[in-house]
């Protein structure tokens, strides 16, 4: 592709050979020069590059094969690159190697030069807090659990935070939970990280109390039909995320009209549209005995008729009945227990 490239070629232990080199192509290979390919017994990629953006003349950097290519290329940056040349790397140990460098301090031009790749440190930190009123929850239970077979329990202070330690090379599940609220889970992995980092942000945790009923506003129906629409799937999936992370708990799905219709067709079409969220939950492996339904029609309005009138817009008015019409579920119960697969 340039000036020097660096190419592959595997062993053909069958034929005793070696197969016909082949290009690692753009994402490792500039219009300059790539060199110096060395591979570790992690199975990353590093070579040296003076075609990539770097530090100074040739620096090192290293790839990650997905799908039979390499990519992920990271320059390894200061220390072990410097503004001069930096090649011929190699690991003697999974933390410790020698590179060569002409870089200043060195005893003539390119000199060699042993390192010690520091450990990596990762944490995983959050805030639990209701996702309606924003405040901290004091004594929420944040559980760490690992593909190592870490098992870890802390309670958060009064500022609703918590901090975790997190291993190399290791996948974690987080859980909160409290009294009177849904437990939350959330994925965090240190596989194929090498630099430190804490993970931040991502990581808070908005629980949902069930002392009210929970609305799904992405819950859509076809018009004067109880049909689920296509674009329900996300929310609906997401309930059912939601019963797996609580295992133990039974709900009532509940539906509400607007009041544009009688009494009696406004609580038959909602018991049947409440009745057809509970079909697609249990179609998808929710178990029935968790499950109930109940339509309102239009006995439980958040915008009452006489406020709908006093809007000036056509564009109002809609809102209004919108509100109305929407689809939520109560927590019944807490002490289901789960039959055995």
């Amino acid at each position: 592709m340039g000036g020097k490239d660096i190419f592959m070629a595997k062993w053909d232990a069958v034929n005793n050979n070696w197969g016909t080199p082949v290009n690692l192509g753009s994402n490792v290979n500039t219009s300059r020069d790539e060199m110096y390919p060395y591979v570790a017994q992690s199975g990353k990629l590093y070579f040296s590059s003076n075609g990539l953006a770097g530090m100074g003349g040739l620096d090192i950097f290293s790839a990650v094969e997905e799908g039979g290519s390499y990519a992920s290329v990271n320059n390894l940056k200061s220390p072990m690159n410097s503004p001069g040349d930096d090649f011929g790397i190699m690991f003697d140990t999974d933390i410790t190697g020698f590179l060569t460098s002409n870089r200043e301090g060195g005893l003539g031009a390119d000199d060699i030069w042993a390192f010690r790749v520091p450990p990596a440190i990762f944490s995983v930190s959050g805030r639990v807090y209701d996702t309606d009123t924003k405040e901290s929850i004091s004594g929420a239970t944040v559980e760490l659990f690992g593909s190592d077979g870490t098992s870890l329990s802390v309670k958060t202070g009064a500022d609703g935070m918590y901090r975790y330690e997190l291993k190399p090379a290791t996948k974690y599940k987080v859980s909160a939970s409290y009294t009177g609220y849904l437990t939350k889970f959330l994925e965090v992995t240190t596989v194929g990280m090498d630099d430190s980092k804490d993970f931040v942000g991502d990581f808070d945790f908005p629980l949902k109390s069930t002392a009210k009923p929970i609305e799904l506003p992405e819950i859509f129906y076809d018009l004067d039909k109880a049909t689920l629409r296509a674009e329900s799937k996300k929310e609906l999936d997401g309930l059912i995320k939601v019963l797996d992370e609580n295992p133990t708990i039974t709900i009532r799905i509940e539906s509400h009209t607007d009041t544009r219709a009688s009494d009696e067709y406004n609580i038959d079409l909602s018991n049947r549209r409440a009745k057809s969220v509970v079909d697609y939950l249990v179609k998808n492996g929710v178990d029935k005995d968790r499950l109930s339904s109940q339509g309102f029609g239009e006995t439980k309005t958040r915008v009452s008729d006489d406020e709908i009138a006093k809007m000036t817009t056509e564009e109002e008015k809609e809102a209004g009945h919108q509100k109305n019409r929407r689809t939520e579920f109560s927590v019944l119960g807490t002490d289901f227990v789960p039959k055995k697969k």
